[in-house]
């Protein structure tokens, strides 16, 4: 989730003080930023691009590259057939000095021993039935740079706990997700203007379905058979009804009134109140930066009476520190 970010600089401990504030936040997503002013800020992924070269050193490319059938045609990488062993499968960038670009039709397909695949950054589309039926497949990890995953990618990926569709995808084709059945949450991007048929069918565990944007145009049974799940829709977005695909539809509104008496450093922890409309249950997660980083959920909030209030004990041990709000 996207959505906008304050800089709260860490005043040394003697004041427990905090500055730069704006009188509040209404967000579809909250991020707070903490970021210390006397720490030297080495981001993670400095000391993760050391360890990724020694390790490429030791396992050199050949061998990944290896695992791979493909085909090239100006200059450009498709996958064609995934043949390891299966476990945690990293897609090389590149092969053969030629950018990989495209996830080709049926190329994880019926993988049962592969459990997580990693998509380099400049993979622009997953084609048809890619990973179908891969059924020990837990996580996927797709790049901002995809703009396509066509029908049946997906499909009866029965073991798919996470999976977040990147912000450039305009389309979910059919099929996509069905039958992924212990799916529990999804995020559709803003641009998304279109879900095509069946596209979560029998994603008998989804409960949470959160878009970003406006109401898209929505395919014969996109949700058939996801008998516990919810839409959530943020607003100043359009098209929205009390029903949507035979779901029912919450506005997830939550705000942090940053002016509150509670709001800020007390007792070595830092401390805020969440308030909305409606009594929601907010999920707040923690990370060290924006982009390229793992968020952490640190608990789950019932909001009362349209408020609940929220402390992170830890927040001092972290040189930067985000939380955002998620349904």
């Amino acid at each position: 989730m996207a959505g906008p970010a304050y800089d709260f600089k860490r005043i040394p401990p003697a004041s427990k003080q905090l500055s730069g504030i704006a009188r509040s936040v209404t967000m579809s997503a909250m991020w707070i930023q903490l970021r210390s002013s006397t720490s030297s800020f080495k981001p993670a992924f400095a000391r993760g691009f050391v360890l990724t070269g020694l390790l490429l050193a030791l396992t050199g490319p050949t061998l990944i590259q290896a695992q791979f059938n493909y085909t090239s045609s100006g200059g450009k990488i498709t996958i064609t057939k995934y043949t390891g062993a299966g476990g945690a499968v990293v897609v090389p960038s590149t092969i053969d000095g030629q950018p990989v670009v495209i996830i080709g039709p049926d190329s994880f397909k019926l993988q049962s021993a592969v459990t997580d695949v990693t998509i380099p950054p400049g993979v622009t589309s997953i084609q048809d039935s890619a990973f179908y039926a891969c059924s020990n497949l837990k996580s996927v990890s797709i790049p901002g740079s995809v703009t396509s995953i066509e029908d049946f990618a997906f499909a009866s990926c029965t073991s798919l706990t996470n999976i977040v569709i990147p912000g450039g995808i305009t389309h979910i084709g059919d099929s996509v997700f069905r039958s992924c059945s212990i799916l529990t949450t999804i995020t559709i991007p803003n641009r998304v203007t279109s879900i095509g048929n069946n596209a979560f069918r029998h994603c008998s565990g989804l409960k949470v379905v959160y878009f970003e944007g406006n109401a898209p145009g929505l395919g014969d049974s996109a949700f058939f058979g996801d008998d516990i799940a919810t839409v959530y829709y943020v607003p100043g977005t359009t098209g929205w009804t009390s029903m949507f695909g035979g779901l029912p539809t919450i506005l997830f509104d939550p705000r942090i009134p940053i002016d509150a008496p509670g709001f800020g450093v007390q007792g070595n922890q830092f401390k805020f109140t969440v308030t909305s409309s409606s009594d929601l249950v907010v999920v707040i997660e923690a990370g060290d930066g924006l982009t390229n980083q793992a968020w952490s959920k640190l608990t789950t909030l019932t909001l009362v009476n349209g408020s609940a209030n929220f402390s992170d004990p830890n927040w001092a041990s972290h040189t930067g520190r985000f939380y955002r709000l998620r349904p």
